[in-house]
């Protein structure tokens, strides 16, 4: 990340076969500019659901209820992986504060209810909205990701498929790609 400035203008300014050196700083920039707008989106979707899980467990009367939140926030922004994290320590955390009874799989059930809706409903919609992705092609570009390189490829996907939507758009590829990738409900 240091070089990286230094290391692309470098290759811009000394390799001939890059004809149109201004295009190519557009899309990097363009494509940098996307990408962080995608990760403080995430950001905010992740902080949204600590902070629904925090208040979910004040009420509750659970223990460390703003730790759990916190907890939870850092670890969905690893799909899947995070939510299953999440449910196994909540389990322990539930054991911990009732013991051996049925209010114990309380903390888990709770967070595993508000992370599927944000999972399932929230996140699709709000990177389909302000990432212009349709919601059905990012999860389905998530679910191949995730099932050929697992948990890099669910953290990858999202914004391979922004850089790719990106580069298509810049380098006059068909325009039907994009039109597919960014097609909105009726």
């Amino acid at each position: 990340l240091v070089f990286g400035a230094n290391l692309f203008e470098s290759v811009i300014t000394n390799l001939p076969q890059i004809n149109d050196k201004q295009g190519a700083r557009s899309l990097v920039n363009s494509i940098e500019s996307e990408l962080s707008r995608y990760i403080l989106t995430v950001s905010i979707i992740n902080a949204a659901l600590g902070t629904a899980t925090a208040l979910a467990f004040s009420v509750m009367g659970i223990e460390n209820a703003v730790l759990w939140g916190v907890l939870v926030a850092l670890l969905n922004f690893a799909p899947y992986l995070g939510t299953f994290i999440g449910v196994a320590v909540l389990l322990m955390v539930g054991l911990a504060q009732f013991e051996m009874t049925l209010q114990a799989l309380a903390p888990a059930t709770v967070y595993f209810i508000i992370n599927g809706i944000e999972a399932q409903f929230v996140t699709p919609t709000v990177l389909g909205k302000y990432m212009r992705i349709n919601p059905l092609i990012l999860m389905a570009w998530l679910i191949f990701w995730a099932w050929l390189w697992g948990f890099v490829g669910a953290l990858l996907a999202v914004p391979l498929l922004v850089c790719i939507k990106l580069v298509a758009r810049e380098l006059g590829a068909p325009t039907y790609w994009s039109k597919v990738i960014e097609t909105h409900s009726a």
